[in-house]
């Protein structure tokens, strides 16, 4: 999910000048951030896709980094700094290096303005900023006025969502400096303690949307300041990191009917909405269970009926379905999932080879109920450009297929069909009624 995605987590705990106290707590936060986004259980990031940068001297080469990595980020990009931030003398956000100048922030530190910049400039589907700044006096008076901005306005660009640990007239809390060689800063801790014990009665996945309600509040009960979050549309359901307070159970009991307590049903295996690494949208139209002689209604290479043997052959009579739609698009992509529940994983193995021999082309692409993605798949719409995965999860096989709602011919589009294809397949199975943090072996992916 993340192979176009980068982390850029940065912090700032020595500094030159005395002006700045020492933020020893900055070093845990980073490092804090690195070990659960990098957790399988919890955010799932590659370790080769997050980026730590501790203690920079030279504000030109953190830009330059900075800007590098933004540019070649496609998927997600997450912008993390942790350190004091002032303000300069025209009240502009200027986040601090090791050498920057109390009297010289915008000269000798990174003016937002120019992160801003970056994220603007980088070609990723979604940017998320994090900011916990610690700031001098002279920022908290700038801030003072009733009707001045909040650090998240200072902070908020276009189509990035940011959260950032003040708001106004306060702040950023650290431990006392007895306790910030282990401890993290106050806002970053709690963020990270809240995302490790998860939330219950949230979804399986959860997004900042439903993480930023609790932790303001959580803040708060301890007289701590009060974080604050602008860009709450689309980009604050990005799902976040698995949801460790929903109950678990061994993956292993999915391996046989016998054993496995997952019902077939709609909720039980597939998710309301997921999102792609392109960070592209979907949510659930329409889904249900279909009899298992309906699902081999496409043209494909093999005679419908041998496809439908194959799968009563497997004890298979029914087939849960969905179709997933990009959100805010006049011309959505739409993808067609189908799961079968094998009665084992050999049983599974086998259907998901013998979808491999090419029978995925067999398999039904479903429709929305009405308006878009609404027509029947027939034999003149073959021209147009789709993208299958499949791949099976213990006894359950799933298969997805993606299409762009004008059945276009365009291959150009073929990185973002592969995207949701792959991502409706992650989305699918029985974690989502567990819970468990989703498998994706490499070696059944196609």
């Amino acid at each position: 999910m993340f192979a176009d995605s980068h982390a850029v987590l940065i912090g700032v705990s020595a500094y030159e000048y005395t002006e700045f106290p020492p933020v020893r707590a900055a070093r845990n936060s980073v490092e804090g951030m690195r070990a659960l986004l990098t957790d399988p259980a919890l955010c799932g990031w590659p370790a080769d896709r997050v980026t730590v940068i501790l203690n920079p001297t030279s504000v030109a080469d953190l830009a330059s980094r900075v800007a590098d990595l933004a540019e070649a980020t496609t998927g997600v990009l997450l912008f993390y700094y942790v350190g004091h931030g002032v303000l300069s003398s025209r009240a502009e956000l200027c986040l601090t290096v090791t050498s920057t100048r109390p009297n010289r922030p915008r000269i000798s530190g990174l003016p937002w303005d120019v992160v801003a910049e970056v994220l603007r400039e980088s070609p990723a589907r979604l940017r998320l900023a994090i900011v916990d700044c610690c700031f001098a006096g002279q920022a908290i008076e700038a801030l003072a006025a009733a009707d001045g901005p909040t650090l998240a306005d200072l902070v908020h660009v276009e189509g990035t969502y940011t959260l950032t640990a003040t708001t106004r007239n306060r702040v950023a809390h650290v431990p006392p400096p007895d306790q910030q060689d282990s401890a993290c800063t106050s806002f970053t801790g709690e963020l990270l303690d809240l995302v490790r014990a998860g939330i219950p009665d949230k979804p399986a996945q959860l997004s900042f949307g439903d993480i930023y309600p609790l932790l303001r509040q959580r803040l708060q009960a301890k007289g701590l300041p009060a974080p604050n979050q602008r860009g709450t549309d689309t980009a604050s359901q990005f799902p976040f990191a698995t949801n460790a307070a929903v109950s678990t159970s061994d993956p292993t009991t999915w391996a046989s009917v016998d054993t496995d307590k997952t019902p077939f049903t709609e909720d039980a295996l597939l998710r309301r909405e997921f999102a792609t690494d392109k960070g592209i949208r979907f949510t659930r139209v329409v889904a249900g269970i279909q009899p298992s002689d309906q699902a081999a209604a496409a043209a494909g290479p093999f005679p419908a009926s041998e496809v439908v043997n194959t799968l009563t052959d497997q004890g298979i009579t029914q087939v849960m379905t969905a179709v997933y739609m990009e959100q805010s698009s006049d011309n959505p992509l739409l993808v067609s999932v189908s799961i079968f529940a094998c009665g084992n994983t050999d049983a599974a193995r086998a259907l998901y080879d013998y979808i491999s021999s090419g029978a995925r082309w067999n398999f039904t692409v479903w429709p929305t109920p009405s308006g878009i993605g609404s027509t029947h798949w027939t034999p003149d719409m073959y021209p147009a450009f789709r993208y299958a995965h499949h791949r099976y999860r213990h006894r359950y096989v799933i298969f997805a297929v993606s299409r762009r709602a004008d059945l276009t011919r365009d291959g150009s589009i073929e990185p973002q069909l592969a995207s949701a294809a792959l991502a409706a397949c992650d989305a699918s199975g029985p974690q989502n009624f567990s819970g468990w943090p989703p498998e994706r072996p490499a070696d059944q992916l196609r």
